[in-house]
């Protein structure tokens, strides 16, 4: 998923003026906090004033986010017990984490294309969450937590905009559900939900980190159209050519229709958003085998499963 913000992000902040005027005495500030203070008016670690962790490091960030290059280092880290119930609770505690390393290229202001980007994302993680071991859970109560990796690139894709900006297509390592089963207020693991089950809609088979392609259509502001193949046998530790170009087709696709309306009400404008979605996954499963004499047959298989999805969210 394109990844949003994690705590303590790195992320860009407006500069801004300040109009009162200035008396001597403050002018006289110490050499030493005049130094913690960038040219754009930021402190470097000054967490409560800060949306990046580090400022704005006197103006370079903003100059080279203006030149075409952003990235961003953002670190999530989380203590969790289970106090009661479930498979242990002595020592039914774990601290899990993750590293977010995203690089993007505007090809655009680089003066490459025009309506090109291409984007990476890598991430490091340490430690197993509790669910397994310690609460014996359906869904998971921590979807960032995903065992010890010292880095794995998850997302290396091309995107590139046409039709002034009202289509675009993605090709590349991706991970579908940055733009497909989305929503406001719970499509990330660490800004919103931890469990899973309210991340994404539960009933999508959906490929890990792998090779795929996109198209999204938005002819107006209030409605789009979001069309995905990827691979469906992909592993997000593999580069994926081993999965994807093989004698198997095992190729996983989405359709998604979203309607984005704004309300006129009495109490203001109320933005929503109404997904609607088709999914196919071609991959053989296991059905329930029936029993003959107490003893159970072989396990017959089913291919070529599909499904639907409806997701929404609405400001009231």
């Amino acid at each position: 998923m394109t990844r949003p913000a994690r705590l303590l992000p790195l992320l860009w902040v407006p500069m801004f003026a300040v109009a009162e005027q200035i008396d001597d005495a403050q002018n006289q500030a110490p050499a030493a906090a005049t130094a913690a203070t960038s040219e754009s008016g930021e402190s470097f670690f000054d967490v409560l004033n800060n949306d990046r962790l580090t400022g704005d490091w006197g103006g370079l960030r903003t100059s080279i986010e203006d030149g075409g290059i952003d990235f961003g280092l953002s670190m999530t880290t989380i203590y969790q017990h289970n106090a009661h119930g479930g498979i242990q609770t002595h020592n039914g505690h774990r601290i899990t984490g993750s590293v977010d390393y995203e690089l993007t290229f505007d090809l655009e202001m680089l003066g490459v294309c025009q309506g090109g980007i291409i984007y990476l994302l890598a991430e490091s993680d340490w430690n197993d969450g509790i669910g397994g071991d310690r609460v014996g859970n359906l869904f998971g109560v921590n979807f960032d937590a995903a065992g010890d990796d010292p880095i794995f690139v998850d997302e290396f894709w091309f995107e590139q905009s046409f039709w002034e900006g009202k289509a675009r297509y993605r090709i590349g390592r991706l991970y579908f559900p940055a733009d497909v089963d989305t929503n406001a207020y719970a499509n990330d693991e660490t800004a919103q939900f931890l469990n899973p089950a309210l991340v994404n809609t539960g009933n999508i088979p959906t490929p890990d980190f792998g090779l795929g392609a996109q198209l999204i259509l938005q002819p107006a502001d209030w409605v789009y159209l979001g069309i995905v193949a990827a691979d469906a046998q992909a592993d997000g530790r593999e580069t994926g050519f081993k999965t994807t170009f093989h004698d198997e087709d095992y190729f996983f696709a989405a359709v998604e229709a979203g309607f984005l309306p704004v309300w006129q009400t009495p109490r203001g404008q109320l933005a929503g958003a109404y997904r609607f979605g088709v999914w196919y996954d071609p991959q053989p499963k296991a059905e329930f085998p029936p029993r003959l004499g107490g003893r159970p047959t072989v396990t017959p298989t089913r291919r070529d499963d599909v499904g639907f999805f409806f997701n929404m969210d609405q400001v009231l």
